[in-house]
């Protein structure tokens, strides 16, 4: 007499996190839902875990699936959610690097992860030196300079105003850190525009205003809570000089 195996739905005890989220523990079962035969291997076993944590992505409550075909099922699921499991399997490149790794050996999925920690690490090593660059450091600053702005510095003239008002802006706001700063008189516009180029460099809040002879004069101010000028690594003329010029 033949005895009918017990089914075990691998997928009622679906739980809810502290967030209010779905999700399914890692199961314990003795029996393939398809086949009613048990499962002895341990690759087996690793593989449904690794499915009940692929579908966690989707997050949706899979109670109701009765079928394991149903999990295949998965177009509509898909389109539905942007989840990290949809950004993986709709970029091809990425999709291909995926089915790689879960086609290689346990033992080598491990020694992959691993080394690619390692590489982690060293890139974020890498990173920090170039932090610690001065001229990297210097190029990020010029970087927040108004698009607009930055090509006026190819030319050469731009170093001879830098210089100008760099040596009449960074002591006075080094010496008295909350102090505003007037510069009258500023006729030409190029040199209006290197200086405030020079302001969004050194984090310098600069307002232009007509004088009472029409003329065009600017107002800077520390622009950050402390009222203290922080210093970049090097001036911005230093700066121009060895990108452009050297």
């Amino acid at each position: 007499m033949e005895v009918e195996l017990p089914k075990k739905n691998i997928f009622k005890n679906v739980q809810t996190d502290e967030a209010g989220n779905n999700y399914i523990p890692n199961p314990m079962y003795d029996y393939s839902k398809r086949s009613q035969k048990k499962i002895r291997s341990k690759r087996q076993a690793r593989r449904h875990e690794s499915l009940c944590y692929l579908l966690s992505f989707f997050g949706h409550d899979y109670a109701s699936l009765e079928e394991e075909d149903d999990m295949v099922q998965t177009t509509s699921i898909l389109i539905e959610n942007d989840s990290p499991f949809f950004k993986l399997i709709s970029n091809e490149e990425n999709l291909k690097h995926w089915l790689d790794f879960i086609s290689k050996s346990g033992d080598k999925q491990d020694d992959f992860l691993e080394n690619y920690e390692s590489q982690i690490i060293n890139h974020e090593s890498n990173i920090t030196k170039l932090d610690n660059n001065p001229f990297v450091s210097a190029h990020k600053r010029f970087l927040k300079i108004d698009k607009n702005l930055q090509p006026i510095y190819r030319k050469e003239y731009s170093l001879i105003c830098l210089k100008k008002f760099e040596s009449e802006i960074v002591p006075l706001f080094l010496c008295t850190p909350n102090s505003e700063y007037f510069i009258s008189e500023i006729h030409c516009p190029f040199d209006r525009m290197v200086l405030y180029g020079l302001s969004q460099y050194l984090n310098i809040k600069s307002k232009s205003f007509e004088g009472s002879n029409g003329a065009k004069n600017v107002k800077l101010n520390c622009n950050n809570q402390n009222f203290r000028l922080q210093m970049p690594p090097i001036l911005l003329s230093e700066y121009i000089q060895k990108r452009f010029f050297e």
